[in-house]
């Protein structure tokens, strides 16, 4: 006997086997994550390294080509593409779709450590990221500030919020747009440089000598220990003029001789702007194979509990959100689902002039909708467009 007939003969088991069937399909619901399109993404991994000054063809020889025969031999890579321009190396590794890209990280860390001595000395640490170097970001946060200034805002960004939203979960990095970062910026004197007989190497190296800090030992008694340490790192405009940079017969010749010293920032080159007010944007990068609309919600929710501590004056505002389209489009397919069953209703009730016999697709066609959220979370797969249209 089949299961249709079990319904006919016994209209209460099929009540109950419907509601059930619409229970856990709603329980099925609640637990599916919501994407545009299925989770297909492949695991992709960055590294960056710096390296100030340096020519591309320097960068591809010394660091892209090093860290490249580094990493060949992790398992599960697909394929290896790397820039190499100029102060600067991109590397992205795309994996096999499967891996999982926290242990593909770690394969791809212990690599590069196993080559970080090979690389030129004044080279900075490759930065390896969770995402493609490329990748463009889901979400855009300005921040703006009736009372404090652009250096003061991109300040308080640094410290407090920055580091916040950069450990989310789904979070790759977040940068920052029109930072406008203190520091002490030295004008030269050609003319003066050249009246004294000096290059801007002798700039640099003067100020590398007198800037820095170092442990100068420890000085132990019978009852205490002092760590010391030769504190010499320059923090103000007069200490910086004040740096000699050479003698002379005997005189010296201070920066401030040949240069004039300010206080600035490092770039003052980008400018953003959030309502006509000047501003600091805060750019948020997904990990691959992470949700975009998850990462939203998580970063919607530590917004408004950073709201409370700003300081007075201050404001952050969410400037574009891929979450918004996402959830639309989402919401526009099940508006067109509801259309369709409106449609197939009406039309079989104007047809056949029975409401009996549009009951029947009025009830199982939702109950039918509903329960397909059961099979689409056993199997592992979300609630994008194409499980909802298939």
């Amino acid at each position: 006997m089949s299961l249709s007939d079990q319904c006919i003969k016994r209209p209460v088991f099929a009540t109950v086997l419907n509601l059930l069937i619409v229970v856990f399909g709603l329980a099925g619901l609640a637990q599916l994550s919501v994407r545009e399109l299925p989770d297909v993404d492949a695991a992709v991994i960055s590294i960056r390294t710096n390296y100030a000054g340096a020519a591309p063809e320097i960068i591809d020889t010394d660091i892209t080509e090093v860290l490249e025969g580094a990493i060949a031999g992790v398992a599960g890579i697909k394929t290896i593409s790397s820039e190499s321009r100029l102060g600067r190396s991109d590397i992205t590794i795309e994996f096999e779709i499967g891996r999982n890209i926290d242990e593909a990280a770690n394969d791809v860390r212990d690599a590069v450590a196993r080559v970080r001595n090979d690389l030129p000395d004044d080279v900075d640490e490759p930065r390896i990221r969770k995402n493609d170097s490329d990748a463009s970001p889901v979400m855009r946060i300005a921040i703006t500030s009736t009372l404090m200034s652009p250096p003061e805002i991109t300040d308080y960004a640094e410290r407090y919020i920055i580091d916040q939203l950069s450990t989310l979960d789904g979070v790759a990095q977040v940068d920052i747009l029109g930072q406008r970062r203190f520091a002490i910026r030295v004008w030269l004197d050609r003319k003066a440089l050249a009246a004294r007989n000096l290059t801007v190497d002798d700039i640099i190296n003067a100020l590398r000598r007198n800037n820095i800090e170092l442990p100068a030992g420890e000085l132990t008694s019978s009852t205490r220990q002092f760590t010391v340490r030769t504190d010499t790192r320059l923090s103000s405009v007069q200490q910086f003029a004040n740096v000699v940079v050479s003698n002379v017969d005997g005189y010296p010749i201070r920066l401030g001789d040949v240069a004039r010293v300010v206080r600035g920032v490092e770039d003052d080159q980008t400018m953003v702007r959030s309502d006509g007010k000047n501003a600091v944007g805060l750019s948020v990068i997904r990990q691959s194979q992470s949700n975009t609309v998850s990462i939203s919600d998580r970063i919607r929710a530590q917004l408004e509990r950073l709201r409370p501590t700003l300081p007075e004056g201050m404001s952050i505002d969410i400037s574009s959100d891929d979450a918004i389209f996402i959830k639309a489009s989402i919401r526009e397919v099940l508006q067109t689902l509801a259309i369709a069953v409106t449609v197939v209703i009406s039309v079989i009730l104007l047809f056949l002039a029975s409401f009996r016999a549009a009951l029947v697709p009025a009830v199982t066609i939702p109950v039918a909708v509903i329960g397909s959220f059961i099979g689409i979370y056993a199997l592992g797969f979300s609630l994008n467009i194409l499980t909802m249209l298939a």
